[in-house]
């Protein structure tokens, strides 16, 4: 595996975590109690969390992550495929 193969299979690794993550506080946020003093506090940290979710979901499934990867190509900073027979 080269840096390149590397960095994006940690990139959509990462990407995933969010989304679970995110996942996984919705289904507790629907699912149980908030208690009243800890709403707002509770808010602020949903907001950002989703924040990070969007913002994952839009670069990857939008067109940032297509548009980077062609200019990164246009400018040749991809790296070579390595050769399959070694």
């Amino acid at each position: 595996m080269n840096k390149t193969q590397i960095r994006e299979g940690a990139q959509y690794v990462s990407a995933a975590l969010v989304v679970l993550l995110v996942g996984f506080i919705m289904f507790h946020l629907f699912a149980g109690d908030i208690p009243a003093n800890n709403h707002d506090a509770i808010m602020l940290a949903l907001g950002t969390i989703f924040g990070w979710g969007s913002a994952v979901v839009g670069y990857y499934f939008g067109s940032s992550k297509g548009s980077a990867d062609k200019s990164d190509k246009a400018e040749g900073k991809s790296e070579p495929e390595a050769d399959p027979g070694k």
